[in-house]
């Protein structure tokens, strides 16, 4: 049980600002999607960045990047909060919370930046340490997210403390699912977790004790060792 719980932590706790929007068409006006925005991971990096998207009928997962298409739609920019799509000369942001409002932008970018040329995965290893990933994530999906995946995660991840000079410097994920949440959320196997808001993985029973000292939690930071170089994920639940 306890093995269960600190990986409920590492999806449960580690998974803004309001919806700008132009003009508004009216509710016959607007799109109607098969899929419902996520989470987001948005990365200082344009081509990094990633939406991820539910099919409404199917519950089937889909992450996306900008140049990607939904539907038919084009995925012009993913912020915080929100995507911009983009068809036939018109735009739309969609939001988290399922919000769905016209953009002025005509189907461009509105700072009139080009698409990306190339797109990477969301979990990319960093191109320096240093690096920051931000990603918002709905809590109620999130929660959902993880009874449906819970028997996968429990039977199929595996951690050990990482003991550098006969110390302890963070808790290496051994074994992760090879998909669902854990990934979203940024992780890769032989990730070491070094510090979660704060406080310094040096011991297992801090990471054993997360779920409790931050089940309550909105935001995270979450310090990570990846093939020697150190990179934040900060996460927020909306």
């Amino acid at each position: 049980m306890a093995h269960w719980l600190a990986i409920m932590t590492m999806a449960g706790c580690l998974l803004g600002a309001p919806l700008q929007t132009g003009t508004k068409d009216k509710p016959s006006d607007l799109p109607i999607l098969a899929h419902v925005l996520t989470g987001v991971a948005v990365s200082a990096d344009r081509t990094a960045s990633t939406a991820m998207f539910r099919d409404k009928k199917s519950g089937r997962t889909s992450v996306l990047a900008e140049g990607d298409t939904l539907e038919g739609f084009a995925i012009l920019e993913i912020r915080a909060d929100s995507v911009l799509l983009s068809k036939e000369g018109r735009s739309w942001r969609l939001g988290l919370e399922g919000s769905m409002a016209a953009s002025p932008t005509g189907g461009k970018l509105p700072t009139g930046e080009e698409k990306p040329a190339a797109i990477q995965p969301a979990a990319a290893l960093p191109a320096a340490s240093g690096d920051v990933f931000r990603k918002t994530f709905v809590r109620a999906e999130v929660e959902k997210r993880l009874l449906e995946e819970w028997p996968v995660m429990f039977q199929e991840t595996r951690f050990v403390p990482h003991v550098v000079d006969g110390k302890t410097q963070g808790i290496k994920l051994t074994a992760l699912p090879k998909s669902g949440l854990l990934r979203e959320i940024g992780l890769e196997k032989n990730d070491v977790v070094k510090e979660v808001n704060g406080r310094s993985m040096d011991k297992i029973d801090e990471f054993m004790n997360l779920y409790t000292a931050l089940k309550s939690e909105g935001s995270f930071d979450v310090l990570l060792l990846r093939e020697g170089r150190t990179f934040r994920l900060k996460i927020a639940l909306i």
